[in-house]
C-alpha cells in the first residue's frame, strides 16, 4: 500500500519490503513476547487486516493483549468495550504516538496519540508506543535492512517523534515542514533544535536566522527568556570529540543506549 502510494508520488523502486511501519515493530515484539496472543486491536480493518495476515489471532471477547491504532472508524461502542479491559488491567499497547494526522489542504484528524490520551483520561493507562521515538523502531529497522546506526536517517514532520528518535540515539534526522510542524511554528523548531546542540549545527542554524530565511526570532528569545545564541563549544582535546569521549567510544553510545534501552523496555511488563 505505502509502497504503491511512493510509486503514485513519483518515487519509483520502492517495494513492500523496503517499506517499515509501526504496525510491523508492534507485530514483532508480539510475536517475541507473548506464546498465544489473543489481540483486541483499536483500530481501522485495515490494521486488524494486518494483525490477521500476521497469524494474530484478534480477540475482542477474551483478549490479553489491548493494542491502541489509528482509528478513523472508531465507534463509542468499541471505544467503550476497549477501555473496560484496559481498565481490567489487560496488556495494553500503542502503535504510533502521533497526535495529529495531516490531510490536504492544511487540514488535521486526530491519530492515534490523540486517541491514547482519551483512553487515559477514562482509565488512568496510557500505553507503551511502537512507533517512532520508540528504540524498537529503531532496532527493527536497523534488523531488516542490515545498516548501522550513523547509516540511517529519518525524515519526518514531527519534533516529539521523528527528530525525538534522532536526538535520542545519535541519528541522523531531518525536519520538514509539510505535515504537523509547519512553517507558523519555525521559531519554536529552531530554538528546539539550538537548545539541544552546541556544535557545528548550531552555526548553520545561526547563518540561516542571519540569512533571514528562518525570519526574526529575537522577540520569541526574548519573550521567553532564552539564550541569545547556541551553548558555548566545550573545548576539543586532542585525540576526543566534541563531548571529551574518544572518538570509538562517541560512535558507540549510539548503540550502546540503544540496546540498552530496548533491554530495559523488553524486562518490563507491558501492562501499566
Amino acid at each position: 500500500m505505502y509502497a504503491d502510494k511512493l510509486k503514485n508520488f513519483g518515487i519509483d523502486g520502492v517495494g513492500d519490503n523496503d517499506v517499515c511501519i509501526s504496525n510491523e515493530v508492534a507485530i514483532r515484539y508480539i510475536k517475541k513476547n507473548y506464546e498465544n496472543p489473543r489481540v483486541f486491536v483499536l483500530g481501522t480493518p485495515a490494521l486488524i487486516e494486518n494483525f490477521k495476515a500476521r497469524g494474530i489471532e484478534i480477540d475482542e471477547e477474551n483478549p490479553n493483549l489491548m493494542v491502541l491504532g489509528f482509528d478513523t472508524t472508531l465507534s463509542y461502542d468499541r471505544l467503550n468495550r476497549f477501555c473496560q479491559f484496559v481498565r481490567d488491567g489487560v496488556d495494553y499497547i500503542g502503535v504510533n504516538a502521533d497526535l495529529n494526522c495531516p490531510m490536504e489542504g492544511g487540514k488535521f484528524i486526530p491519530d492515534c496519540g490523540s486517541i491514547a490520551r482519551l483512553v487515559e483520561s477514562s482509565t488512568g493507562r496510557f500505553p507503551e508506543f511502537f512507533g517512532k521515538p520508540s528504540p524498537y523502531t529503531l532496532k527493527f529497522i536497523v534488523d531488516k535492512t542490515g545498516l548501522k546506526e550513523e547509516e540511517i536517517a529519518f525524515v519526518g514532520d514531527r519534533l516529539y517523534t521523528d527528530i525525538a528518535l534522532g536526538k535520542s540515539f545519535g541519528v541522523t534526522s531531518v525536519l520538514v515542514l509539510s505535515g504537523e510542524t509547519t512553517e507558523d511554528g519555525r521559531e519554536i523548531v529552531v530554538l528546539t533544535l539550538w537548545i539541544g546542540t552546541g556544535r557545528d549545527q548550531a552555526n548553520v542554524i545561526k547563518s540561516l536566522i542571519d540569512s533571514g530565511e528562518l525570519g526574526d526570532i529575537t522577540i520569541y528569545r526574548r519573550r521567553h527568556g532564552l539564550s541569545e545564541g547556541p551553548p558555548p563549544r566545550r573545548r576539543q582535546q586532542q585525540g576526543h570529540g566534541h563531548d571529551g569521549r574518544h572518538q570509538g567510544e562517541r560512535e558507540g553510545l549510539g548503540r550502546r543506549k540503544l540496546r540498552d534501552r530496548v533491554s530495559d523496555q523488553d524486562s518490563r511488563q507491558t501492562g501499566l
